[in-house]
């Protein structure tokens, strides 16, 4: 019998569960051994007419990659009105937030190492326009592919992961709304050293 790691109730009577071999959510239920990527999002956004704030938004996504073409999603947004957060725009943050803290300390370390296996024996991960090999970054351009000379470090600011030169100098980025976009950090380390 699975047992119950972790529950973020997200609505009356909805939660996401976290179980030690599976996850579940919105009647879907999805075993971590299958799960070959993820995402997440956060966004708040704000609406003025003639400069005049009128309401603010926040939308959230989590996406699962389950193998082929076949990926889950769990979206929440809400709204307010002018530019105060509502309270139930503060409870999709604090989902948001407890979400990610859970998939970092339950599916990482599952998706993580089968992506570190596959790159060993070979294979490449693209994520947006890069890819990652075992001895290269490159990323996609207008004139094709562009091969970063020497990697420097990486960090995470305003949802998106940056890898830089040794100079500091911003090679590429990827978005973590982009499926496998969180591991980046993870392989950097692994391949590349920080």
């Amino acid at each position: 019998m699975s047992e119950l790691l972790a529950k973020v109730p997200y609505k009356n009577g909805g939660s996401f569960d976290f179980y030690d071999d599976y996850l579940a959510f919105d009647g879907n239920e999805i075993d971590y051994d299958i799960i070959e990527g993820y995402s997440y999002h956060l966004q708040n956004t704000s609406q003025s007419v003639y400069f005049i704030p009128v309401a603010n938004y926040t939308k959230m996504s989590v996406s699962f990659w389950v193998g082929g073409n076949r990926v889950v999603h769990f979206n929440r947004s809400a709204s307010a009105a002018m530019l105060i957060k509502g309270d139930r725009q503060k409870t999709v943050e604090l989902v948001f937030s407890e979400l990610v803290k859970c998939i970092e300390a339950l599916v990482a370390p599952i998706v993580v190492p089968k992506w570190i296996d596959r790159i060993r024996r070979g294979e490449s991960l693209q994520v947006g326009g890069i890819t990652i090999s075992e001895d290269s970054i490159t990323k996609k351009t207008a004139f094709g592919q562009k091969e970063m000379q020497e990697y420097g470090f990486y960090r995470i600011v305003q949802g998106s992961v940056y890898l830089y030169d040794p100079s500091g100098k911003i090679f590429t980025h990827a978005a973590l709304s982009i499926i496998n976009a969180p591991i980046l950090p993870y392989l950097l380390d692994e391949f590349f050293g920080n």
